[in-house]
């Protein structure tokens, strides 16, 4: 995907959550959300249940 590309599709919404949304919290508090969240598990978003045992 070229970067034209990247930014028509995905731009928008970068852009909200980087200024918009990200901007309401303090320095303190996405230091702290970042250290505590959990790992990445896309996966389970699209896994049947049955193909995680």
């Amino acid at each position: 995907m070229s970067e034209d590309e990247w930014w028509r599709r995905y731009g928008p919404a970068w852009a909200a959550v980087r200024h918009d949304i990200l901007a309401k919290f303090s320095p303190a508090e996405r230091e702290h959300a970042e250290r505590v969240k959990p790992t990445d598990v896309l996966l389970d978003l699209v896994e049947e249940p049955w193909e995680q045992m």
